[in-house]
């Protein structure tokens, strides 16, 4: 399944939310559509927790002008864990990503 998220804010946004079953983020892509450098973080907020930057993914990572980039590590999601991400500017940074449930993904289907 793919989740165009759109252009971020500076604010905590909930990108994703994994419902009753495992599921794998196995691709995240990050473009910034502006001409300046610009910071993402992405946290992986466990079930009943808020956002903090101790779950940070990426860490203030910065994206050049105009450039994407793209993680491929499996970011894997148990039952009401979370994807959260901010940009230091509104409407700098855009996301997607690539969501499948984790027997398909460990199970050989993508691979």
């Amino acid at each position: 399944m793919r989740y165009n998220i759109g252009l971020l804010t500076t604010a905590d946004a909930e990108i994703y939310r994994c419902g009753s079953s495992t599921m794998v983020a196995c691709a995240v892509w990050i473009a910034n559509g502006t001409g300046s450098n610009r910071k993402v973080n992405l946290m992986h907020v466990p079930a009943d927790e808020t956002p903090d930057d101790k779950f940070a993914l990426l860490d203030n990572a910065s994206i050049r002008g105009e450039a994407h980039t793209q993680l491929e590590a499996p970011i894997v999601l148990n039952p009401g864990e979370a994807l959260y991400a901010r940009a230091d500017a509104v409407s700098a940074i855009a996301m997607t990503i690539y969501i499948v449930p984790a027997d398909q993904y460990f199970g050989g289907a993508l691979r």
